[in-house]
């Protein structure tokens, strides 16, 4: 038995899940697969610890004319390997998983049980995720078409993909203004749910910020607490910062994390002040929103220098909450960005490891930080 992260995982089960299959459904725009329109597989490739694997399904002969098993090629320097597998255990083998998952729901790595690791050994996988210098490992082959670098992401109740995660460097700032805070002030205001360590974040986080504003204070926005994050945020406009914290504010003001809805009260809260043209025939809110999830799927990370550049794969596999895998074509940019905007939440990190949920002085002044963590709903 030995652990792996939830990463790990997530291309596991997309793997073994696409590998019960012989065809694969393309999405719509709520991530749910379309009826009649289905793209043939033909293999998948990525690069492991052991080899260069290549997974295609074949035809058993004399079996019938539906691939009913999977051809495994491990290349290496030296050697090259075939193995053959049936199609059935690939489907129990993902569910398998998944039941694993949800037992270990909360946990970040979890444990590879016997039973996993005997189906691991069965097709010599060393590693569960795949080796790639870039950010995907997958190759995928549909319709006899050369195979295309793809993307894996994951809604399946125990595993959903997690688009931001950045830690205290996607933390943003307000400025509380108003009343002049002392130092017995702010640590009554950060004391707000210490006694109930087991009350939900959003609800200490709500109650100290209603505190605030019941001392006669308020909290105003100030700015991205990274500087590398903040430049990030400004090369997709330079109010993003602005509006993401409005976003996050409202999430915990209206205990909703929706994004597709908490995009739709920008529309009525206007927190940059744009005109109402903007929002009702061009969709501003809607259309940035979008933007920033695309620039995640994409491969910005909080921490890392974003240029703009376009680093989406030529498509995505999306494993739905019932562990079908559908396909998405990321060139049609719109029906991503759509999807990602109705299928997304806001996430609530550790309030100690992210730190934040606290009034804090900084030259002479008191701040509150909020963090921003995204990821697709379960459902």
């Amino acid at each position: 038995m030995f652990l792996a992260s939830r990463k790990e995982w997530v291309e596991l089960v997309a793997l073994m899940k696409v590998m019960s299959k012989d065809k694969l459904h393309w999405s719509n725009n709520q991530g749910l697969p379309i009826k009649g329109r289905t793209a043939r597989l033909e293999c998948i490739q990525r690069k492991e610890q052991n080899g260069f694997r290549t997974y295609r399904r074949i035809v058993v002969p004399g079996e019938g004319e539906t691939p009913d098993a999977t051809v495994i090629e491990i290349t290496n320097a030296d050697t090259k390997e075939t193995l053959t597998v049936e199609a059935e255990l690939w489907s129990d083998a993902a569910d398998h998983a998944v039941d694993i998952l949800r037992n270990n729901e909360n946990d970040a790595t979890v444990p590879v049980d016997d039973a996993m690791e005997a189906f691991l050994d069965e097709i010599q996988m060393v590693s569960l995720g795949g080796i790639s210098e870039g950010p995907w490992h997958i190759l995928l082959g549909i319709n006899g078409q050369k195979t295309a670098v793809t993307g894996v992401l994951s809604r399946c109740g125990a595993v959903p993909s997690r688009l931001l995660d950045g830690g205290r460097a996607a933390n943003l700032k307000l400025l509380q203004t108003g009343t002049r805070f002392a130092q017995p002030m702010a640590q009554k205001v950060n004391y707000v749910g210490e006694d109930t360590p087991d009350a939900p974040i959003a609800q200490i986080i709500r109650e100290r910020m209603d505190m605030i504003e019941r001392m006669g204070s308020s909290l105003k926005y100030d700015d991205v607490a990274d500087k590398v994050f903040r430049c990030n945020l400004a090369m997709m406009d330079l109010h993003m910062g602005r509006l993401l914290t409005e976003i996050v504010r409202t999430s915990y003001l209206e205990d909703n994390t929706h994004l597709d809805e908490l995009t739709l009260r920008m529309n009525e809260i206007n927190p940059l002040k744009v005109k109402q043209d903007l929002i009702d025939k061009h969709h501003y809110y809607e259309y940035k929103v979008r933007q920033l999830l695309l620039a995640c799927v994409g491969g910005m990370r909080p921490a890392k220098i974003y240029t703009g550049s376009d680093n989406l794969p030529a498509f995505f596999i999306v494993v739905t909450p019932d562990g079908t895998p559908v396909l998405f074509d990321a060139t049609d940019r719109d029906l991503l960005g759509r999807f990602l905007l109705l299928n997304s939440r806001l996430e609530r990190g550790h309030m100690g490891k992210d730190h934040y949920g606290l009034l804090e002085r900084e030259n002479n002044a008191y701040y509150f930080k909020l963090n921003l963590k995204i990821g697709l709903t379960k459902r």
